[in-house]
């Protein structure tokens, strides 16, 4: 049986690469454990290489290896130092790494990361002891770079779990492909019953055969059906106090109701119209990034923790790079799916917040609000510390971490003329 170690770069006093509010070091054991938890449903034995944030060189990561009796690794690793994409190296004449690598590659391009290429690790460049190492021991070994947390566009597809739990998973996609693996049988029942009549999840739109409805459940459920008609069917079998309910607890049969018309489910494409919404950097930011008006797409579709990630077109939709077509998120609350298969919202508040995100180009920056002559001019994406207009300026912050966070000196990068806050 395959044993495989997985590998989180970086630990304990190495952070790694840190830029946005995000350490590498954290990134990297995040996608590790989930894909070790995926690979817990598949005939392999995965494990870590580090499971804490911890210092961990590499001469104790290849006695683990060695120790553990693993036959293949794969590191897991983000990027810095400019550009925008994933990397996978192996070391230079291993075909079975390099191999592996361009399955990992195929992965990562299933899930919208855009690829820089599989490359060699080897004496003159690139060269990584957890590739070069195992390789000469006669195991397949990779190293994975997903993203440049340099990168603004990158950093999008990495800052949240869910993000995370992707990259993990495709990760141990390509364990799973590369290596042939099966899933494990699922332990059988001793007594395995049937249920009497069809049933599926109480929150799906389904028609339900009981005696009455309460408290948003049906009484006395006989079967649920998506078929209207297959429901009066098994009702009229079941006798006189039987009833057929719709999802809004809405009696449709015998009564020969309408039932209530099932809501339009969000689909990439979908065309939301947006007026004064929060749009956020991420699925579990807790500041928005900015306020938005107008009409907007739905990437894919899905729902994000809450949240769908939202587009400028069409044509955008469901487009890869990820981070070059994804505008933000938005909340699940702002998409009303009715039959037009568009939605609007009411204004939100537009006044400055704490953590509103500013683009600056050549500002003035002032070492305090009644500074009559500048420190600096700054150029690029700063954030407000508190969102409070003192004397005609508002304080920034380089980070959405930092805002309001004390000491106040050690946070706040300056200050910037109220005239170029534009909520």
């Amino acid at each position: 049986m395959l044993k495989i170690m997985i590998n989180p770069e970086h630990g304990g006093t190495d952070g790694g690469a840190a830029y946005g509010g995000l350490v590498e070091k954290t990134l990297n054991l995040k996608a590790a454990k989930y894909c070790c938890d995926y690979l817990e449903n598949y005939e392999c034995t995965a494990f870590l290489s580090r499971e804490t944030d911890r210092d961990m060189g590499i001469s104790e990561r290849l006695s683990l290896l060695k120790k553990e009796g693993a036959n293949a690794v794969v590191t897991v690793a983000h990027n810095a130092g400019g550009g925008d994409g994933c990397e996978m190296f192996y070391w230079q004449g291993d075909t079975k790494s390099k191999a592996f690598a361009a399955v990992l590659e195929k992965q990562y391009k299933a899930i919208g990361q855009n690829s820089r290429g599989v490359k060699v690790s080897s004496e003159s460049a690139y060269n990584f002891g957890m590739v070069r190492e195992p390789s000469k021991m006669g195991f397949p070994a990779i190293l994975s770079e997903f993203a440049f947390l340099d990168n603004v566009a990158d950093r999008v597809v990495v800052d949240s779990d869910e993000d995370l739990k992707r990259e993990g998973e495709a990760i141990a996609k390509a364990v799973v492909e590369y290596f042939g693996l099966k899933k494990k049988e699922a332990s059988k029942p001793e007594s395995p019953t049937e249920p009497e009549t069809p049933s599926k999840p109480e929150n799906e739109n389904l028609y339900r055969v009981g005696t009455g409805w309460s408290n948003g459940k049906c009484l006395g459920q006989k079967g649920a059906f998506a078929v209207f008609r297959n429901a009066v069917n098994f009702c009229k079998q079941q006798g006189e106090k039987y009833k057929v309910f719709d999802w809004n607890g809405k009696e449709v049969y015998p009564s020969e109701q309408k039932p209530t018309p099932e809501p339009t489910k969000p689909f990439a494409g979908m065309a939301v119209k947006l007026i004064g919404a929060k749009l956020y950097g991420s699925a579990s930011a807790k500041e928005p990034a900015n306020i938005i008006t107008g009409t907007y797409y739905l990437y894919d579709g899905v729902n994000i923790g809450g949240r769908y990630r939202i587009t400028t077109s069409k044509d955008r939709c469901g487009k890869t790079p990820t981070g070059s077509n994804v505008t933000g998120y938005i909340d699940a609350l702002l998409i009303g799916a009715g039959d037009s298969g568009s939605s609007s919202v009411n204004p939100a508040p537009s006044a400055p917040y704490k953590g509103m995100a500013v683009k600056l180009s050549g500002a003035k920056l002032y070492g305090s609000a009644s500074a009559a002559t500048p420190a600096n001019t700054v150029t690029g994406t700063y954030y407000l510390y508190d969102g409070e207009n003192i004397s005609g300026r508002y304080r920034i912050t380089t980070s959405k971490d930092r805002c309001g966070k004390e000491p106040i000196g050690e946070n706040v990068t300056g200050y910037i003329d109220a005239a170029f806050v534009k909520a």
